[in-house]
């Protein structure tokens, strides 16, 4: 049989091009497997009491990185296993060492597996970013089988292997990183974890898609799976996309420096523009996971130079721009056939949630009018297509999170008797109703 390196699709004849997922020379043959008969006869099933059933949770160790236990859901439980993802120098082998900088082995030491690099440039690097863990050993070998059979002895309380793709076993035939290879070598990590009670840190590389390499049974056999995002203006951003012991969509924000990857720990802060305002700027609270983050969104209204008026958006959704536009002509009359109009949210990030169109919308009037809104205000709601304003999830915890950092006024979607918080919080139906009195 020939398996797609990439998807995993199977084939009994070698095809230059994967149907499946249209990539070429992906298909590499695997030894098949003899079924052998068995007069096994398996036992007679055993329930056990849920109540009864210890929660191993509690026993998380804490990686003393404030946003790297965020991400883990509040540590790293004993016999699970990372999977961590991300582009060509983005930062996953700094994390592994100041990850074992702070680790707190009791004496044990944390086993590094380098199959990509030397020993002596992961030494570099550790000296570099003043990483150079006394506890931390390094271990360069290809074989998943030598590892395995070598963890009662070297008894480490944490183990990086960096990466999965570089380690063989002997019970594959393909080539190391094909798929049959990455299969027998999670199964055989996910055993040694769970038998062994050692937490497990796989590295992944990614396709140029962005995501880790190999069969998406890669990601089911692990517990965690953590993604970094692309780099974006010097800070990277951790993605926990799954999570057995957790919520899963959280996210931890570090700044790069020369001394490594520093923890940002306020982000409403860090991200937070001056008190001075100008026209198109708006505030707005999104949720990543459970963590409200402060951003702004900038917009820009001008003539139009060419026959066919230019949207552009960088950050926000283009198709959610267009319907914001069209509600915004007919139910505010705004003059919008012959502007251009340009959107960007400030930081390099992303809104996917649909409680930005309140901030988003009140850029778009303020630059059209030229007219700046009052300082700090924010703006939190989902437009609908008949220009009312419909409230945001977990309403509460983002005017809370406004309130902390001082951004008042706070404008939210919906009526008044969904808001609970104190302060100085307006409630909108429609969009027309804020633009009347922000804009007067």
């Amino acid at each position: 049989m020939f398996v797609c390196e990439d998807c995993g699709y199977t084939s009994p004849d070698w095809l230059g091009r994967c149907p499946s997922c249209n990539q070429f020379d992906t298909l590499q043959k695997t030894a098949p497997t003899e079924k052998k008969e068995s007069s096994f006869s398996p036992p007679a099933v055993e329930t056990e009491p849920l109540n009864e059933i210890s929660d191993s949770s509690a026993q998380r160790q804490h990686t003393r990185i404030g946003e790297l236990d965020r991400v883990l859901g509040g540590g790293l439980v004993p016999g699970s296993v990372v999977l961590l993802g991300g582009a060509p120098g983005i930062g996953k082998s700094t994390l592994l060492l100041q990850w074992a900088e702070n680790w707190d082995a009791d004496g044990s030491p944390v086993l590094y597996v380098n199959g990509e690099e030397s020993a002596g440039q992961v030494a570099r690097r550790a000296r570099r970013i003043d990483a150079a863990a006394d506890n931390l050993e390094l271990l360069n070998i290809n074989k998943i089988e030598a590892l395995t059979s070598s963890i009662t002895k070297l008894n480490p309380s944490l183990v990086f292997i960096d990466s999965i793709q570089t380690v063989t076993s002997e019970d594959s035939s393909g080539m190391p990183g094909s798929v049959g290879q990455l299969r027998a070598v999670t199964q055989k990590v996910v055993k040694a974890a769970k038998q062994h009670g050692v937490p497990f840190v796989l590295v992944g590389h990614v396709t140029k898609e962005g995501k880790i390499g190999g069969p998406r049974r890669l990601e089911h056999m692990v517990d965690t799976v953590l993604y970094f995002d692309d780099a974006r203006r010097g800070y990277r951003l951790i993605r926990s996309v799954k999570n057995r012991f957790g919520p899963s969509g959280e996210i931890g924000l570090f700044e790069m420096t020369g001394k490594g990857l520093l923890p940002i720990s306020d982000p409403g802060s860090y991200f937070r523009s001056s008190d001075r305002r100008a026209s198109g700027c708006a505030l707005t609270i999104t949720l990543e996971g459970s963590r409200p983050l402060l951003v702004e969104v900038q917009a820009l209204v001008a003539p139009s130079r060419f026959g066919t008026p230019q949207r552009s958006t960088t950050g926000y959704p283009a198709r959610r721009l267009y319907m914001m536009l069209a509600v915004l002509e007919k139910k505010l009359q705004l003059p919008l056939g012959d502007q251009d109009v340009f959107v960007n949210v400030t930081g390099g990030l992303s809104l996917e949630d649909p409680g930005a169109d309140f901030a988003v919308a009140l850029a778009v009037l303020s630059s059209s009018h030229d007219q700046p809104l009052p300082p700090q205000t924010t703006a939190v709601g989902e437009l609908g297509l008949t220009g009312e304003l419909r409230p945001p999830s977990q309403a509460d915890r983002r005017i809370k999170e406004c309130l902390r950092l001082n951004c008042e006024p706070v404008f939210i979607g919906g009526n008044s008797e969904d808001i609970k918080n104190a302060g100085e919080v307006h409630c909108s139906r429609t969009i027309a109703q804020a633009a009347e009195v922000l804009l007067e």
